[in-house]
């Protein structure tokens, strides 16, 4: 009996071993289904509550109860800044800061609204006698809700109370009987007549813009209806106790609801089992041979730092801005080495939310210059496919990308494993910015897809430990087998052939890797070779590799460069490969830059792949005098900039802030330089020859502004770009405002942009506040003055005052350059109303953007033109003197001729490039866009002589 029992308690205690173990195994064999099941189900439910949400007339939706912001139908991810995450009515709701300036940009377009729509939503202001914007439809005007319908000039109203609750605001516009009417907690609050409502192509954004007040509001369950709803149905959404989803998706919305609390049940798990597998340590990543960053921080720095970054990760805010940049200690791999470090929120940071930063430190490899390095979670990359090329192109000899996985530690704690990338040198052959890209360059190595599968899978197996032992990741150890095995299923797709195609042989994929960028050197592009080629490759695994020069005037065998003095020239090289009894040719072709090239080169090495709606972190530098003079790399921010060219020209305009005022060209003074590629104008010479002249219109005491313009070749990431123009911002620096003033009489600059930028009424929406800078609030006093005058002012007034707050000297010759030009994109909008600080400072115009003019042969005209010649004596007049003058200098045929004679040998010896690189789009050629323009320019100065002598004999007849 002792003996059984004895073996009762035994196979007891082996069972509560036993069972712990299999149930160990068992979750980590079913996990990684399960994980993938639980995500299909939770995907396939949330958009079959977006299906539901459009059946029932719902074009857009936002509970905004995840840190995540989505709109609900289409899964759309949306940007926000400045927001945090509050208790909503239904669930959670955004609270928008005014001293964040918060912002929501959604994907969404009211052009899905038809002439019958709704929108709904949960609304709660604090103050409701602060002016703020809720949209651009909806705002709050001295204590009253306004809502501007589609069709209507008289807004929707509604008064508003003291309240720091939620209150149901819903507009509903009936097209077919011509009535909008506002609800504010189901009660009728204000109805209008409409006309035929016109849908507007605006995306939706909630909170402040340019030119807004700061807003300071909550805001839940935002809704776009494409029907116009029923008092009743008003009333059910405000007292219906769930949200609209909720309320028409009741039964998916739990179902999903279940398997995200399955999915969290089951994360925990996992990651429970992770904390306390002894096989899993942060001392595996420490004592890796992966490089270790040790950040030595003060107690006031790592507050700062940790505050940033844990409102971004816990608000999921993506906007792409960084925290104030401190000095701090940093051991690199031992070294103690000056550094500087910033906190960076990263523009897309997916599912998995977590911190980055970035770091400048001098770096002795390259005599003390300052480098930057950007620290992202491994995560947010398809990183190990990058660190198998760059361990590839290594042993190739090649340049290559210059990420790795790192460790970091602060003040000697384990703050995990991050994936760095230098931004700020040369980017190397291979870059990660460009979605993809690395499919393309991975294809290019000359390895078979069984190598590149098993160098993939030591490196995975060496780095899985490592990623492992950092716990602050938010994956769990399925979730990151996971993601490695996926980013090895994408290795071996971007490796697979189709199989029609044969297998290619060692000497095959010699051939296919030996290209231009091989040989590089020191050169930026293959189109702009200033120094000797690198022919130092004469064997790649196995294959010899020797060289002949087709052009020895130009290149010798060596790769030595003979440049002429004014033209490009082609240097064609031949490669013969031999392995074995194989033997192949390739022929290599390589731009020759003159020895006294005219055109500046423009280098930007960028770290994401660039926006409109952020600036993210790229690095600058300017190469003159063909190569001889070069500028360092300067730490810059880079976004997209325009308005039509946004969405017609696939050769974009970028706008770059740089860390510094920089001293490029002679566009030193100012942290901005504009970079606009011309798409419009074949001939580049628009905005270059209306700036240059209003400019030299200048006089003692009367200054003519307008942004200098210089040509340059642009290359983004080693790869051209063609011919830009760069040119400085129009801001405070350029025009060298005067800021020490008392803020009642501070300068003010304002940027038209629409049609309604007449001078006939205030209509603020079509202008923008450029200084004051638009985050510190609206300063529209001076403009509204101005504009009241000219549009309200008696005749007499009129001729008495004008003069006392505009310049009219300076208005006379921008409306001489518009109408030579004949850029009717600048009568109304495409300038800037400027006024210096200090006592009896006056408005001016400063020209912008003139790339779409030289065309036609009309007059143009605005309110202002017209109130001036009907209204102030002798203005005609001066007109006429004053085109006599430039008539006889700056606009004299010669002195325009030359002009053109100087840009058409600038851009002579780059034109093809850029037009092989951008063909031109009607098919013409830039000798015969430029005669033609030099012909319109010709009959256009006759037309003016005889247009501005009528007017005068008008005037004198009158």
């Amino acid at each position: 009996m002792k003996n059984l029992k004895f073996r009762g308690k035994r196979k007891r205690r082996l069972f509560w071993v036993v069972f712990p173990v299999c149930l160990f195994f068992a979750l980590y064999f079913l996990g990684s289904l399960l994980f993938d099941q639980l995500d299909k189900s939770i995907q396939h439910y949330e958009h079959k509550i977006g299906r539901i949400l459009n059946d029932n007339g719902v074009v857009a939706c936002w509970d905004f109860d995840d840190v995540e912001i989505h709109e609900l139908v289409t899964a759309k991810v949306c940007f926000t800044k400045g927001t945090t995450l509050v208790k909503g009515h239904h669930g959670s709701a955004r609270k928008f800061l005014p001293e964040r300036n918060g912002y929501v940009r959604t994907p969404s377009s009211l052009a899905l609204l038809s002439g019958n729509y709704t929108f709904t939503c949960w609304l709660s202001i604090p103050d409701p006698t602060r002016n703020q914007r809720i949209f651009r439809y909806m705002n709050v005007v001295d204590g009253w809700l306004t809502y501007y319908v589609f069709g209507s000039e008289k807004p929707l109203h509604a008064k508003l109370s003291e309240t720091n609750g939620f209150v149901f605001v819903a507009v509903a516009v009936d097209g077919n009987a011509g009535q909008a009417r506002l609800y504010i907690d189901g009660e009728l609050k204000s109805s209008i007549n409409i006309r035929k409502v016109v849908v507007k192509h605006d995306i939706v954004d909630f909170g402040q813009v340019k030119g807004c007040d700061r807003p300071e509001f909550m805001l839940d369950d935002v809704v776009f209806w494409r029907r116009c709803l029923s008092e009743s149905e008003i009333d059910t959404f405000f007292f219906s106790k769930n949200s609209i989803k909720k309320h028409i998706a009741s039964s998916y919305c739990m179902k999903l609801h279940v398997l995200k609390v399955v999915r969290g049940i089951f994360d925990n798990i996992i990651s429970s089992i992770d904390w306390f597998n002894p096989l899993i340590h942060e001392s595996k990543a420490m004592s890796s041979d992966i490089s270790r960053y040790d950040l030595i921080l003060s107690k006031r720095d790592l507050k700062v730092f940790r505050e940033f970054g844990n409102y971004h990760v816990r608000n999921g805010i993506n906007e792409y801005d960084t925290s104030e940049r401190r000095a701090i200690g940093l051991l690199l791999n031992g070294s103690h080495i000056p550094a500087r470090m910033e906190m960076v929120c990263n523009g897309d940071p997916g599912a998995y939310a977590r911190k980055s930063f970035a770091i400048e430190r001098n770096d002795f490899e390259t005599s003390g210059k300052l480098v930057r390095f950007l620290f992202e979670p491994p995560e947010w990359h398809d990183f190990l496919p990058l660190l198998l090329i760059k361990k590839l192109s290594l042993a190739l000899g090649t340049r290559c990308v210059s990420s790795e996985l790192c460790a970091v530690t602060v003040n000697g704690v384990f703050d995990g494993v991050y994936f760095v990338n230098e931004v700020g040198a040369e980017v190397g052959r291979y870059s990660l910015v460009a979605s993809g890209q690395w499919r393309d360059s991975l294809r290019s190595l000359p390895f078979s897809r069984d190598e590149v599968l098993k160098e993939y899978d030591l490196i995975s197996a060496k780095l899985l430990p490592v990623l492992l032992a950092d716990r602050r990741n938010p994956m769990n150890s399925i979730e990151l087998r996971d993601m490695l095995e996926a980013q090895r299923d994408e290795t071996k797709k971007a490796l697979d052939r189709s199989e029609s195609e044969h297998e290619r042989t060692l000497i095959e994929m010699v051939r296919e890797y030996m290209t231009e960028d091989v040989l590089l050197g020191g050169n930026p592009v293959v189109c702009y070779i200033v120094e000797d080629l690198d022919l130092s490759c004469r064997e790649v695994r196995g294959v010899s590799i020797a060289y002949k020069s087709m052009t020895p005037d130009v290149l010798s065998d060596e790769g030595v460069v003979m440049r002429r003095l004014e033209e490009s020239s082609e240097a064609s090289l031949q490669l013969i490969m031999r392995y074995g009894s194989e033997t192949v040719k390739k022929i290599l072709v390589f731009t020759v830059i003159p020895a006294d090239s005219k055109m500046p080169l423009l280098m930007l090495n960028i770290a994401r792949k660039v926006t409109p709606d952020i600036r993210v972190i790229s690095s600058v530098q300017l190469i003159e005098d063909a190569g001889r003079s070069k500028s360092d790399w300067i730490p810059s921010r880079i976004k997209l900039r325009g308005n039509s060219s946004l969405v017609h020209a696939k050769k974009h305009y970028f706008s770059i802030k740089m860390d510094a005022p920089h001293d490029f060209l002679d566009l030193g003074g100012s942290r901005y330089l504009l970079l606009t590629s011309c798409y419009r104008d074949p001939t580049f010479m628009h905005d270059k020859l209306s700036y240059d002249l209003f400019r030299s219109f200048s006089a003692q005491g009367k200054q003519r502004y307008s942004p200098r313009f210089y040509y340059v070749n642009l290359v983004i990431n080693n790869e051209y770009h063609g011919i830009y123009g760069l040119s400085d911002k129009i801001d405070s620096s350029m025009l060298k405002f005067n800021m020490d003033v008392p803020p009642s009489c501070r300068p003010v600059l304002y940027k038209a942009l629409g049609a309604h930028a007449n001078f006939r009424g205030i209509h603020r929406h079509s202008y923008l506040q450029k200084e004051p800078h638009w985050k510190s609030g609206k300063y529209w006093g001076p403009y509204d003055q101005l504009i009241t005058f000219i549009a309200t002012a008696d005749k007499r007034e009129f001729a008495a005052g004008i003069e006392k707050i505009l310049d009219v000297d300076n208005v006379i010759d921008f409306q001489i350059l518009l109408n030579f030009t004949n850029n009717r994109d600048g009568v109304r909008h495409n300038l800037f109303l400027a006024r210096d600080g200090g006592a009896g400072a006056r408005f001016f115009i400063v020209p912008w953007d003139y790339d779409n003019a030289y065309l036609g042969s009309t007059w143009l005209s605005n309110h202002l033109f017209s109130r001036l010649k009907a209204d102030l004596p002798g203005y005609i007049m001066r007109l006429k003197v004053r085109w006599d003058e430039l008539r006889k200098r700056e606009l004299s045929e010669v002195s325009i001729m030359e002009r053109m004679d100087d840009m058409e040998d600038t851009l002579s010896d780059d034109v093809v490039r850029n037009f092989e690189r951008w063909p031109m789009r009607d098919g013409g050629s830039f000798e015969g866009d430029v005669l033609d323009m030099r012909i319109w320019i010709k009959k256009r100065l006759i037309q003016m002589d005889k247009k501005i002598e009528n007017m005068l004999v008008s005037v004198l007849k009158e």
